[in-house]
């Protein structure tokens, strides 16, 4: 008090800390958390889903459960036609990720030996946590790929300039190519097989040292110019040499054209044509500042070197989103500040009010600027606990401006009252600041993995926050009192005041309570057990959804489904909704997936049956709008395919997963069946299907033992024959500057599309040169191969996957399932040899892990709550008492979300620290005296501790109420 200059300017400096790390503190939208998952992907043309299920699925799964750090509960293998998936999760333990991948690299190479020889390649890819700081769109239908792949080489450079740029991808490229269309006719006349065109193009195609000229003045190396540089040479290269002087070029059995190929999958913006550029952002950057510098980037690149022709659009942009978090808070802050002085305006005079509203901001920037000094950034989390507290910092300063009032109403001068007042008040202010700070770090030791990652920086900021406030208590509302509150000089009003009418009316609950003290105990039993039933009637999930001015659309055909198909369903659905003026873009990946452009929402693993549209809306109201007219309108819009319209979600997990485990897979997957045409009845649900999908056609050629060795044709060679006769064909490469242009071999089938029947007529090359129709030495039969066989935890396991109705919870369906799964699929199940186990995962697996957290959080919450308060108690009953007593106000929290329509983890976080909260205001003074219990004490105790404990309480809730 002495000295309140040097603490003003104390105050002042730390505050302009805090605007300064405001602006320039780390921000980003998720925290930095480890993605503890992978993928480990082996290439096997030509094995069907069964032949990769043996002699790849399982070695490999064995191979990489020996590794200590990997979590063999959630290792996943996929095997289909002629590729093994293998999803790999490491244990929650593991925070260097990138060392235990390195080792699981260095160990495939050595691994793959123990494959089939037919196995091409075993790749591990680590990389699913990178997230896009920013999507873009180069597009333009006036210019071709290699064009716009020549501007975004210069966006791409001149972006890595950036030190905050961390990686950039281009998505969406295709590839310019030579292409020989054969004539298989001709190819046959002349007496030329494919190997002959092949070797020659390939020799060319190749750069070898020619040596070097080496004298007594120079030493030059021997540099031959490759004779392949265009398709006319290519055309007019000569490949065979008769006897008498005869010639056959290359134009002579094939068409010769440059082209884009038919693509496996493609990009498109708006219908136009596009490439994508995905940049990523270095750990520890201001996203803000990021996305403000690349902003200043993309605007000189599109006015500087762009054609008109050209246009650059934003897709994803998480600097938007953190910036708009950002101001959403300093609104936030602002709201509560005015909500404070008119509610405290109702309880105190106005000087009062305004010394109460004044610590907020004060509290609010010198926590950020320490937030700031201590390298915590803001994010989604950090931003959430400033918002939670917000109503809390100013409990201490309340119950010390209580305490001045109250001398000043005893007579005493501002000065004494003002250093009292902090006094008096500072260890109870001390320890319920304290104990609501030490309850959340056992958060730190019960959440593990990537949950324990993302509420990391959580107690640390409630920490910071709090501390803060009982510093600004005891030190700066003191000189503020002594300044603005003086003693009353008017004459009290003899009509009463609301703070009045509280108090009598508290005067006659609190009577009661004490004359009927066994009905008012079963009066707050009934209250927790109405809360229980309650609860169990809400609306729960995990996660909320995230409130974007953009949605995903998912497209999901059956296997085996050509991308043409794909495409006209992806276009129809990108044209219905340009047609709605609220959509302002969509991006259309078809036949892949989008990068992660959000945290929460992983990448699919797509192929050409599966399409993702990215739909940028004008509005959060506007995507909301959207979702609810076309969700479940449009999910069968299509006969053959499932549309899905997704809201972007902090839900990382299917909602349903039940999944049927067993050795016998036709067993598992019957059982499975079963589950899955009970669920489609039900009506909350769509999209119920298994994640083994529907068998895929294949073409089984049978080659007969007796003439085919007759012919000395054996599978390899007629797998040689036939891959270039029904696919494209790699067999060179012709560069031109730093561009490689493949030259690829394949049949001409202008005539017609080919069919099952057609392949009989192609020729194959035998041992002794002759060329034979395949039908002369095989059959040709369809057939059908399972699509995927999945295995998890080195088990066969089917599971039944299914999607919710919008606005349907998956609580509201749930027990339903879980029923039919018990009563009809359970009890009839084969033997256990056959069928092990029937399991949920999904949100269901989740969830109860979450719980489990929760649990033991509150567990040693406890344990750290009890040796606080006993010192001060000093009687370990009565502070049992407190414990009991603090489930009696559940209800409250349940009744407020019955309200909501449900709740989510974040409304759960809010009553954990409601629950913590609680403790700040024990009953300490009136436990300490030792006097002998009954009403006369007890009604003393609520009557003196009601005012600073409810007028610190009443003004927490509004300045929250604007952020929910």
């Amino acid at each position: 008090m002495r000295n309140y200059r040097i603490t003003s300017l104390v105050v002042v400096l730390m505050m302009a800390l805090g605007v300064v790390g405001l602006v320039k503190m780390p921000k980003q939208e998720f925290p930095d958390f480890v993605i503890r998952e992978g993928v480990v992907v082996a290439i096997y043309p030509g094995a069907t889903a069964e032949e990769i299920e043996e002699q790849v699925a399982r070695p490999l799964e064995e191979f990489l459960m020996t590794y200590k750090e990997v979590k063999r509960s959630k290792t996943v293998s996929t095997s289909q036609n002629g590729m093994c998936i293998v999803k790999v999760e490491l244990n929650d333990y593991v925070n260097n990720k990138d060392e235990v991948w390195s080792k699981i690299k260095h160990g495939l190479t050595q691994f793959k030996m123990q494959l089939p020889s037919g196995v091409l390649a075993v790749v591990a890819q680590d990389d699913f946590g990178d997230t896009s700081a920013l999507l873009v769109a180069v597009e333009s239908d006036s210019r071709s790929y290699s064009e716009l792949k020549t501007y975004v080489d210069e966006l791409s450079a001149r972006l890595r300039r950036l030190p905050s740029v961390t990686n950039i991808k281009v998505y969406g490229e295709q590839q310019e190519q030579i292409t020989l269309y054969l004539d298989r006719d001709k190819l046959s006349a002349y007496g030329i097989g494919d190997k002959v065109l092949t070797a020659s193009l390939f020799s060319q195609g190749l750069t070898l040292s020619g040596g070097h000229v080496e004298n007594g003045q120079i030493d030059a190396p021997i540099h031959i110019v490759s004779p392949l540089t265009s398709e006319e040479e290519i055309a007019n290269r000569i490949i065979f040499t008769g006897p008498r002087g005869d010639v056959v070029r290359v134009k002579d059995i094939a068409r010769v054209v440059r082209e884009y190929p038919t693509p496996d999958s493609y990009i498109s913006y708006n219908g136009h044509r596009c490439l994508i550029v995905s940049t990523e952002m270095l750990s520890g950057n201001n996203i803000v500042a990021y996305g403000k510098e690349v902003g200043a980037i993309l605007d000189d690149f599109t006015t500087n070197y762009l054609p008109t022709d050209v246009t650059v659009s934003r897709i994803a942009d998480q600097a938007k989103v953190v910036g708009e978090s950002v101001n959403d808070f300093l609104i936030n802050l602002a709201e509560a500040i005015v909500v404070i002085i008119v509610v405290m305006m109702i309880l105190f005079p106005f000087r009062s009010a305004l010394v109460a509203a004044v610590t907020i901001p004060v509290n609010t920037f010198i926590s950020v600027g320490l937030m700031y000094l201590f390298g915590i950034p803001l994010n989604i989390v950090t931003l959430a606990a400033l918002i939670v507290v917000l109503g809390m910092i100013v409990d201490n300063s309340i119950v010390v401006i209580d305490g001045y009032l109250e001398f000043l109403g005893r007579g005493h001068s501002r000065w004494y009252s003002a250093i009292e007042s902090a006094k008096k008040y500072f260890m109870s202010m001390l320890l319920g600041t304290v104990c609501v700070c030490v309850i959340f770090f056992p958060i730190l030791f019960t959440m593990k993995g990537v949950w324990g990652d993302f509420v990391r920086y959580f107690p640390w900021t409630i920490t910071i926050n709090l501390m803060v406030s009982l510093l600004i208590a005891v030190f700066v509302v003191p000189i503020l009192e002594f300044a603005l509150i003086h003693h009353q000089t008017t004459k009290p009003s003899d009509k009463p005041t609301i703070v009045d009418r509280v108090q009598a009316r508290y005067m006659k609950v609190l009577n009661w309570t004490f004359r009927h003290p066994r009905l008012t105990i079963g009066l707050g039993a009934l209250s927790v057990v109405l809360a229980v039933v309650i609860a169990t009637q809400l609306k729960m999930r995990m996660m909320p959804v995230a409130e974007r001015d953009q949605f995903v659309v998912e497209i999901d055909l059956p296997a085996g489904t050509p991308l043409e198909r794909t495409a006209q369903v992806a276009d129809s659905m990108r044209r219905k909704l340009q047609q709605d003026e609220r959509v302002q873009s969509v991006t259309a990946f078809v036949g892949c997936s989008a990068p992660r452009f959000q945290s929460s929402y992983a990448p699919r693993m797509a192929g050409k049956n599966n399409a993702q549209l990215i739909v940028n809306t004008r509005s959060v109201e506007a995507t909301e709008e959207i979702l609810d007219a076309c969700t479940d309108s449009m999910a069968y819009a299509f006969p053959d395919a499932y549309v899905k319209y997704k809201q972007l979600d902090y839900n990382n997990v299917p909602t349903f997963e039940f999944r049927f485990i067993g050795d016998d897979f036709t067993a598992a997957k019957a059982a499975a069946e079963q589950l899955a045409a009970r669920m489609r009845s039900m009506p909350g649900l769509v999209n119920v299907h298994l994640d083994s999908e529907q068998p895929q056609p294949i073409v089984d050629i049978r080659l007969d033992p007796v003439t085919a060795s007759q012919l000395g044709v054996t599978k390899a060679i007629a797998a040689a024959n036939l891959s270039p006769a029904t696919d494209a064909v790699t067999i060179a490469d012709v560069w031109e500057g730093d561009r490689q242009i493949p030259i690829v071999m394949k049949n001409d089938t202008r005539e017609g599309r080919q069919s099952v029947q057609s392949l009989g007529d192609l020729y194959l090359s035998t041992m002794g040169g002759q060329s034979v129709p395949l039908r002369q030495i095989a059959s040709v039969e369809p057939s059908w191969s399972e699509s995927k066989i999945i295995r998890r935890n080195g088990v066969h396991t089917v599971t039944v996957t299914a999607d919710l109705k919008r606005g349907v919870m998956s609580s509201q369906v749930m027990g339903e399932i879980k029923r039919v799964a018990a009563e009809e699929i359970v009890s009839k199940l084969p033997p256990r040899r056959a069928l092990r186990d029937r399991r949920r995962g999904g949100e269901q697996q989740r969830d109860p892990t979450a719980h489990r957290h929760r649990d033991r959080h509150f567990a040693r919450h406890h344990l750290l709550f009890h040796p606080l308060f006993v010192q001060e108690i000093r009687h370990h009953h009565r502070l049992h008492g407190l414990h009991h007593a603090l489930p009696l106000r559940r209800h409250v929290g349940v009744v407020d979300l019955r309200r909501a329509g449900g709740g989510n983890v974040h409304v759960r976080l809010h009553l954990a620290l409601r629950h913590d909260h609680e403790k700040r205001h024990p009953h300490v003074s009136a436990c300490r005296r030792r006097a002998p219990p009954g009403p006369p004490i007890g009604t003393r105790c609520g009557l003196r501790r009601r005012r600073p404990t409810h007028d610190a309480h009443l003004p927490e809730l509004p300045p929250r109420r604007p952020w929910v």
